[in-house]
């Protein structure tokens, strides 16, 4: 915990809130529930600020909350890609949350979904990111993708978004630019 969380001070009115496991100032039985934070902590700018990080950060709970309802979409988002960049099958899929790939499949039918478009809608987004955020070339973000060649990478993000690759980027380039 961050040495700022420290200083900031809880008033609650639960009756056994100093037993809480809370590293912060907590002070009990007042009229009603407080967190006062203190003015230097206050005035940091907020991640939140930022839209995207904002959209990421609202798509990040709302699967968290899926994941805990038992949505299986949004638990295999989640997973999606794993730490090495690599893209899971659909039998290593169904590994990881211990059912056979035709029940996997089933479930994703019960919420509309395919295996194949949970697949292209992470590779989609993560496309999106690497066009607008870094200057890689198109071959080497296929690549990263998965992509054998440039022209099936292509192919499948005009398929996503109606648009090229090089097209996108240049759209995105120039709307930051004004």
């Amino acid at each position: 915990m961050s040495a700022a969380a420290a200083e900031m001070i809880i008033e609650t009115s639960w009756e056994n809130a100093t037993d809480m496991q809370i590293p912060m100032q907590v002070r009990s039985q007042c009229q009603r529930t407080t967190l006062r934070v203190p003015a230097h902590i206050s005035e940091r700018a907020s991640h939140t600020g930022d839209p995207k990080l904002y959209a990421i950060a609202c798509r990040g709970c709302e699967e968290e909350l899926a994941a805990l309802d038992g949505n299986i979409s949004a638990r295999l988002r989640a997973m999606l890609p794993d730490v090495n960049q690599q893209w899971p099958t659909l039998k290593q899929s169904a590994a990881h949350f211990a059912m056979s790939p035709r029940t996997l499949i089933r479930r994703l039918v019960t919420e509309g979904l395919t295996y194949q478009a949970l697949l292209d809608e992470a590779k989609g987004e993560l496309a999106c990111w690497y066009l607008s955020n870094t200057s890689l070339p198109i071959g080497v973000i296929a690549s990263k993708l998965g992509f054998l060649d440039d022209a099936n990478f292509s192919r499948s993000f005009k398929r996503w978004t109606q648009r090229s690759p090089s097209a996108y980027r240049k759209e995105y380039t120039s709307n930051s630019a004004d």
